[in-house]
């Protein structure tokens, strides 16, 4: 064991120190002296040796840890990032014992050492520094200021039993009034971190008052965090047509997001469903889906374009979420022109197997639909067949003959009645897919 140590300690051979070290770390082998020479080898240009004495620093117990945190914090002064950053980590692994040594960093010329020194006490402090990060925001530089702020928030979402929830709100409100644009935004989503009543209140006061786009936007994506009042959502709501052309769709998100967490849905206005239709084409995921719960649980004839261009898109659960939406709850119209434009979509992308694979989705779901709605649908996709002359497709009509055979005689018989011209090749298609039974 000593020969380890003294390895560690003489030796200026590499591979022999790094030996030594795993040997050591294997044994639970915690030697406070041998510290600082671990914390010299981090800086070390062999890459093995650095990561062995990381690897044993991070480990030391917890009676040695201030003393690890003493040696390392001095390391993030030099400008060299690889080792600022491996010193950093060792600091955020040894926790709380991390604070107290870079307390003093906070007060150095360097802004740069302040801000970093900042950002890793937000992440490992107990609650107790916290006003000395909140000191932080009259300095003089304003990426140290963007720093405490947000550490503020981290402090306060890992020791929300130790710190004075108001206190920090209110400091936060009060540097948001000083009108520094540039600090709003952080403000603002700290304030979706920490969460309440009063964090709720004032992000909708931003929201309705404030002028600057971006923070607006801010203020939209903190409530979708921490928004948990059913009349937020109402509000929004109605609101929805009052905001800029370009944030409706986020608000969007935003009422949906408040509303899935306290499953509680409220109804989108008429006039408002357009702003939905537009959230259905956004290359934002999350937009798109409010966009589609927003349209609720039956569709209409304004519906079926974006809804069908979603569609084409979408995995095979939201499909059919969406195809029971349709065929059960929304009026036959709807689903003869959404069936119309899927037809169309993908006809003019040559991909009939996709064509396919959309009457194979209505399979998934068919014991799902009321008996008396099932025979029209058939009449629906078998006109559709016909319209886009596909009548030579077997697997189609494969698929067709897997109808039961009570719902494809009353199909049979309804196109009949609407369709008398056409008698011979209605009866020719329904014995083929007869046959094909």
């Amino acid at each position: 064991m000593d020969n380890y140590k003294e390895i560690i300690e003489k030796s200026s051979a590499s591979e022999e120190i790094i030996d030594a070290i795993n040997h050591l770390i294997n044994q639970n082998e915690y030697d406070e002296k041998l510290i600082p020479i671990y914390v010299k080898y981090l800086t070390s240009n062999n890459r093995g040796l650095r990561d062995a004495s990381y690897r044993i620093l991070i480990h030391y117990p917890d009676n040695l840890k201030s003393k690890v945190a003493d040696n390392v914090a001095p390391l993030i002064e030099p400008r060299d990032i690889e080792f600022r950053n491996l010193a950093g980590d060792i600091l955020l692994k040894l926790g709380i014992y991390s604070v107290k040594p870079l307390i003093k960093y906070l007060k150095v010329d360097d802004f740069d050492i302040r801000k970093y020194a900042c950002d890793i006490i937000g992440l490992v402090d107990d609650g107790k520094s916290i006003d000395t990060i909140i000191q932080l925001y009259d300095d003089n530089d304003i990426n140290v200021v963007l720093s405490s702020i947000e550490a503020v928030g981290n402090i306060f979402f890992n020791n929300q039993t130790n710190v004075d929830k108001n206190h920090i709100i209110d400091s936060l409100i009060e540097l948001f009034e000083t009108n520094n644009e540039v600090v709003k935004p952080q403000i603002v989503e700290t304030l979706g971190k920490i969460g309440g009543k009063e964090s709720e209140r004032f992000l909708l006061n931003v929201l309705r008052y404030e002028s600057d786009f971006f923070i607006k936007i801010a203020a939209i994506d903190a409530l979708a965090i921490v928004g948990s009042d059913i009349e937020i959502c109402k509000m929004l709501m109605n609101e929805l047509h009052s905001y800029p052309y370009d944030i409706q769709t986020v608000v969007l998100k935003t009422i949906m997001a408040i509303s899935f967490r306290i499953n509680d849905v409220p109804q989108l206005p008429t006039e408002s469903r357009d702003i939905a239709r537009r959230a259905l084409a956004d290359s934002d995921n999350d937009i798109s889906s409010a966009g589609l719960i927003a349209l609720g649980n039956s569709y209409l004839y304004d519906d079926t374009q974006n809804l069908s261009e979603y569609y084409d898109r979408a995995d095979f659960e939201t499909k059919q979420y969406i195809l029971f939406n349709l065929l059960e709850n929304s009026n036959d119209n709807v689903i003869q022109e959404f069936c119309s434009k899927i037809f169309k979509i993908y006809i003019k992308q040559a991909e009939i197997s996709n064509i396919i694979d959309f009457i194979s989705t209505i399979h998934s779901i068919w014991k799902n639909i009321s008996s008396e709605r099932k025979p029209i649908i058939i009449t629906y996709l078998i006109n559709l067949i016909l319209q886009f002359e596909l009548t030579n497709n077997n697997e189609m009509f494969e698929l067709l003959s897997k109808f039961e055979t009570n719902e494809l005689n009353i199909a049979k018989e309804l196109m009949i009645d609407t369709q008398p011209t056409m008698i011979q090749l209605i009866n020719e298609l329904f014995e083929k897919i007869d046959y094909l039974k």
